[in-house]
């Protein structure tokens, strides 16, 4: 027997500045420190279970005993809360639910892996905040009584994955360069799309870097000061870039550059190094370095025949009284 979906969360994220929330911190003037934990506790409440919270007499009441106060002050805390704007003012109203557009975003973000039925899921305020990803949800068939339940299963898979294939083939071949998501309903289930989009290849990256490069006004300010040839230099770029981008595929360190600051950065320490020369001038310093000749290094046996020919030779003269 399979385990039943949990509905709510093990935890939830929350701002880092939330005490800098000017709503937050109107409750915390309004109603001290019990402000902000009363709010810190209804999220906690609300996620444990889902996205929202019907507020009945057993929640007043645990509200009420927990921060020891009275159930009407509890009541005109969240009153209090509502009117912040912190839930939604039309489900407390109609419904006694404490929810928020932001309440429901956290949790369906948290819940992006999973298949969403919306006819199980009341009090949704706005269908947009559901964030889709890749994902497709067949429909369930009806098992008849008259046949095999396993050839139904085993048609059932088949027919997934038929549909799974032909949904990525769909998206791999949409002429779209970014990547979209799409929500469609049938029968109550939201089937979840997203185009795939394939990672730009080097050469392409490049053409957009070099596109946004050319019309950042700072950043060529700091080529021309860091080159000390004044704006003349700035002609060379579009020749500079194309033989800095054939370099780097030579050493084969494409990967090395993962965004715009690794190209600024890589560029211009190569053209300091190259010392700010156009790229004919670079070729004719790379084709007039004289090559070292490397002189054959002479074996241990060698030195020691050498220094004992001249030691000979010091012998000899000392022996005809010529002196050193």
């Amino acid at each position: 027997m399979a385990r039943p979906i949990k509905e709510g969360l093990d935890y939830f994220p929350m701002d880092v500045d939330i005490l800098h929330n000017i709503k937050i911190r109107r409750a915390i003037k309004q109603y001290g420190e019990k402000g902000f934990m009363a709010y810190a506790f209804l999220l906690c409440e609300i996620y444990k279970n889902s996205y929202y919270i019907e507020i009945k007499d057993n929640e007043v009441f645990e509200l009420s005993d927990l921060f020891g106060i009275t159930e009407d002050e509890s009541l005109q805390m969240l009153d209090g809360l509502v009117n912040l704007k912190l839930f939604d003012a039309e489900m407390w109203k109609t419904k006694r639910i404490l929810t928020s557009v932001e309440i429901q975003k956290r949790y369906f973000t948290a819940k992006i892996k999973k298949s969403i039925n919306i006819k199980t899921m009341p009090y949704l305020l706005d269908m947009a905040i559901i964030p889709v990803k890749t994902q497709v949800i067949a429909e369930k068939t009806p098992v008849n009584s008259e046949e095999m339940p396993q050839s139904k299963v085993k048609e059932s898979k088949v027919k997934e994955s038929i549909v799974k294939e032909s949904k990525v083939k769909n998206l791999y071949s949409s002429s779209s360069s970014s990547a979209c998501a799409c929500a469609q309903e049938a029968n109550g289930v939201i089937v979840l799309e997203e185009e795939i989009k394939k990672p730009n290849s080097f050469s392409e990256n490049c053409k957009k870097w070099n596109a946004e490069l050319m019309k950042d006004e700072e950043w060529l300010s700091s080529v021309v000061r860091s080159s000390g040839k004044g704006s003349p230099i700035l002609g060379l770029l579009p020749e500079i870039m194309d033989y800095f981008e054939q370099h780097i595929v030579s050493i084969g360190e494409t990967g090395s550059m993962l965004n715009i600051n690794d190209y600024k950065r890589r560029l211009i320490n190569w053209w300091r190094y190259m010392k700010f020369r156009s790229v004919p001038e670079i070729l004719e310093q790379q084709n007039s370095k004289p090559r070292k000749i490397r002189e054959e290094k002479k074996s241990k046996v060698d030195e020691a025949m050498e220094c004992a020919q001249r030691a000979s030779v010091i012998a000899q003269r000392l022996l005809d009284g010529g002196g050193l």
